[in-house]
């Protein structure tokens, strides 16, 4: 809790990444629905 600055980027480094494997099973859900 020292830094704010470096707590508000890890909280959008986490946010990101939580972001890119939702798009990722979405992904491969689209790509069994096609094949």
């Amino acid at each position: 809790m020292m830094n704010f600055r470096n707590s508000k980027k890890k909280r959008i480094f986490a946010a990101a990444i939580v972001l890119i494997l939702c798009a990722s099973m979405l992904l491969s859900l689209v790509i069994t629905v096609i094949v």
